[in-house]
Parts: C-alpha cells; structure tokens; sequence
C-alpha cells in the first residue's frame, strides 16, 4: 500500500511537472502570437492607409482623365485601370493598391508627356512670336541700313 502510494504521489508530482511545462508552453506561445498579431496588424494599418492613399490618387488621376482622355488615349487607358481596380478592390486589397499604383504611373506618365507636348508647343509658339517680332523691328531697321549703305555708296 505504501509502495501504491508513493507511485501515485509521483505520477501526480510528474502530472504537476508536466503541467507546469504545459502552462509555460502556452504562456510562451500566446505571447509569440500577440507579438505576430501587432505585426501584422501595424501592417494591416499602414497597407488601409497606402490602399487609400493610392485610392485618392486614382480618385484625382480619373478625373484628370476625363477631362483628357480625348485628348490622350493614355490617359483613357488609366481610366480603364482604374475601373478595373475599383471592380477588384474589395476582393483583394494587395492587388487593388498594387494596380492603383500602376494606374497612377500611368496617369503621371502621359501626365508628364502632355506637359512635355505642351511645354514643346508653348516653346514653338514662343519662338514663331519671337521670329515674326524680330521680324517687323528688323525690317525697318534693315531698309534704312540699306538706304544708309546706299547713300555711302554714292
């Protein structure tokens, strides 16, 4: 009876022990997880505020393509990703901001490429300005150096 009893004592001892181990165990792994779970939830934070970020800026590059997708067939096919992104975005966020992001390259592409054409028309217009101003002083000045010349010669 003795001999039952100290076996039953040291099950229980070692049931203590590995019940101990146990709650440790848990302690330890519920601790790894909340670290991983405010991981993952500052990054779930700052992926909302890049999504709408680059929402806003498919927001301000569609309606800069309205008012240029005549103008521009590129910046109609930004228009057209950004629609495709507003028909995903609820399905898969990553893919939405990923293809917002492209839809905003694109748009500050042919963006940069208007102002390019713009800027080249505004210099070629500048110059005709220049050429035909220069033109209409230099032309008196060029007849009365020619008269001055003509009467030097005589």
């Amino acid at each position: 009876s003795d001999q039952r009893t100290r076996l039953a004592l040291a099950a229980i001892a070692e049931a203590k022990a590995d019940a101990a181990h146990v709650k440790e165990t848990v302690r330890e792994e519920t601790a790894h997880l909340e670290a991983e779970r405010k991981y993952l939830s500052r990054w779930r934070y700052e992926l909302l505020q890049l999504t709408d970020t680059l929402q806003q800026q498919a927001k301000q590059a569609l309606s800069q393509v309205r008012m240029h997708r005549y103008i521009n067939p590129t910046a109609a096919a930004a228009a057209a990703a950004v629609s495709q992104v507003r028909m995903h975005r609820y399905i898969n966020p990553t893919a939405a901001a990923a293809a917002a992001a492209e839809a905003a390259a694109q748009e500050a592409d042919a963006a940069r490429a208007q102002v390019a054409v713009a800027a080249t028309e505004t210099a070629a217009g500048t110059a005709a300005a220049t050429t035909i101003a220069a033109g209409k002083t230099a032309a008196p000045a060029t007849a009365a150096t020619a008269a001055a010349a003509a009467g030097a010669a005589r």
